[in-house]
Order: structure tokens, then sequence, then C-alpha cells
């Protein structure tokens, strides 16, 4: 064992762990107290334990209460991430030889509907079984997730914004360019279109988009300004990629979808157009937390592969 991490492993505990995060959630010492039923004294002493472990000040005391330090912010990460992985102990040695591991993923609806159910059969598939975990949420909340230890890898679009927000090293690695298409209902007059929809011929139509946060609605507004036109103004407003083409197909406005969520609708239902100019792809990747690349990461890998690849990269029809 490393010498540091033997210095620490001898003199760190379990308590010393819980103590941190539940400062780093509480930011006072005596309702960290009341919650680990302990007296505020002797709560004091634990934390100037760990402080003298790390040689660093964790919390700065303020007639406010506690606030972490650059260095309480990682130590509490860490400690975060410490306390889940022993919650899965139980888990991980009830499946005994019979799965190799639990994974969690994160990935956004687009890419959970359109690739993943091919990568989790391969987990589920392999020998020994990888067991899997699935988070749906929108891209800012699954780096956060990342971050926070509630995940253990993310399968998703992202930008360069969102993994500056995040204060862990990452790794991502690049999987495919997911394409954002104009969709219409099959009886409207631009779904029998071969050739490319100029943005300026939407301006009239009624529209079924995400929400202004989302980034194919930030690209959507962009797309527009960026030709000379006013972004056009949803009559629905859906987060939900299926939902929202259910709400196309029944006529009550165009949208714009992810290529993975057109290849997962029936092609009676909408049809998938080009416009002009195109809309930005987004990239897809594989992004975890640089230092703990461990059997899981690797499982995932695996089933990651091509021919999975080739298939999300032409999951559009056209």
């Amino acid at each position: 064992m490393d010498s540091a991490v033997d210095h620490l492993a001898s003199r760190l505990r379990f308590r010393h762990f819980q103590l941190l995060e539940v400062l780093e959630r509480e930011r006072s010492l005596r309702a960290a107290a009341q919650e680990m039923h302990v007296t505020q004294p002797a709560l004091s002493r634990m934390l100037e334990e760990i402080e003298s472990v790390f040689e660093v000040k964790l919390f700065e005391r303020t007639a406010r209460g506690l606030t972490p330090t650059g260095h309480g912010i990682a130590a509490t990460r860490s400690a975060r991430y410490i306390l889940e992985e022993l919650t899965r102990v139980p888990q991980e040695i009830r499946l005994g030889t019979n799965t190799a591991a639990v994974i969690r993923i994160g990935a956004p609806q687009p890419v959970a509907h359109g690739l993943l159910p091919t990568v989790i059969h391969r987990l589920t598939a392999s020998k020994p079984p990888v067991d899997v975990v699935l988070l749906e949420r929108a891209v800012p909340e699954l780096f956060h997730a990342l971050q926070a230890g509630e995940v253990d890898a993310l399968v998703t679009n992202y930008s360069p914004q969102h993994m500056e927000a995040v204060q862990i090293p990452l790794k991502l690695e690049k999987l495919y360019e997911s394409k954002y298409e104009l969709v219409a209902p099959m009886d409207h007059r631009f779904a029998r279109s071969t050739r490319p929809i100029p943005l300026a011929d939407l301006i009239p139509e009624k529209w079924v988009l995400p929400g202004p946060t989302t980034m194919l609605r930030k690209e959507i507004d962009w797309a527009f300004r960026r030709a000379g036109l006013v972004p056009p103004t949803p009559v629905v407003e859906v987060n939900s990629p299926i939902t929202s083409m259910a709400m196309v197909a029944h006529g009550i406005g165009l949208g714009f979808a992810p290529s993975e969520t057109l290849s997962n609708m029936p092609a009676s239902l909408v049809a998938g157009l080009r416009t002009s100019p195109p809309l930005a792809s987004a990239p897809v990747a594989m992004i975890y937390h640089a230092q703990r690349e461990n059997n899981k990461i690797r499982a995932l890998k695996a089933a990651l592969e091509p021919p999975t690849l080739s298939v999300a990269e032409a999951s559009s029809p056209l």
C-alpha cells in the first residue's frame, strides 16, 4: 500500500467520512451533532482530528456557521464517494459470483432510448452479467450526478460548458455525432419534401419544442438567429422527446428531435426532414471520473464498441 494511503487508512475512521458529508450539507456543528447523536465538543474534536490528518483547514468557522475551503470541498467529495461505495457493498455481496458488478449509468432520454438498449443488453448478457441502474436526467443534472458520485459513468451529449462546470477530473471518450432533425406529421405539406427546408419557410408554423434551458432548444434558437430570423415560439413546451414526437404525430405542430429519438419512431407517424442551414450536431461520449477507471468502466467501454456505434450513427432515417 502507498505510504500516504496507508497513513490515511490508519488514522481515518468511517465516522470521519460521515462527519465530512454531514458538515458539507448542514454547514453547522450544532446541526451535525444532532444528526450524528454526539455532543458538539466531541464533533469539534473529530473535525480537528480530520484536519490534522490532512494537515489543511477543511472548514472556515464564521458567525453564520461553517464554509468549506477548497480543500474541504475536495475532501467531502471524496468522502461522499467512499460512503456511496460502502453502501453498495451489501448489494455486491448478495450478488455473489452470479453477477460481475452493478454499474450506474447516467444518460439523457434520447440516448437512453436510442443507444443504450443494445449496450445494456450486452452488459446483462455478459458472463458473468453486469447489472445496470439507469439514471435518465437532463444533461446538466447528469454532470452534477457524476460529480456527486451518484453514477459511475455518463453516456451523453455534452458541451464544453458542461465539462467546465464539473470540479472533478474527467475522461471523455467520444462515441458519435447526434444530429438534430426537423420532424413533421405525415400529412404536413413538408412531409414529402426531398430537399432541405429553408428556416425562413418555417416561421409561420406552429411548434412543439423543449424548454428554453435545454441543449436542443438553445441550438434551435441559435440556428434561427444565425440565419437572421426570430426563433419560433412553441404552442407546446415539453422536454420528453418521445412525448414531443407524439404531439407532432397528432398534428399539433412541427418539432426538432435527435436522430436517436427518430430511430425509435414508427416511420408511418412522423417524417424526418433536413433544414437549410442545418442545426449543429451534438457529440455523444462516454464520460467518467478520470481517476476511477475500474472493471465496471471497462465493461461499459466494451459494450459500447462497434457494431453498437454503427447502429447509432446510422439511426437517422435520412
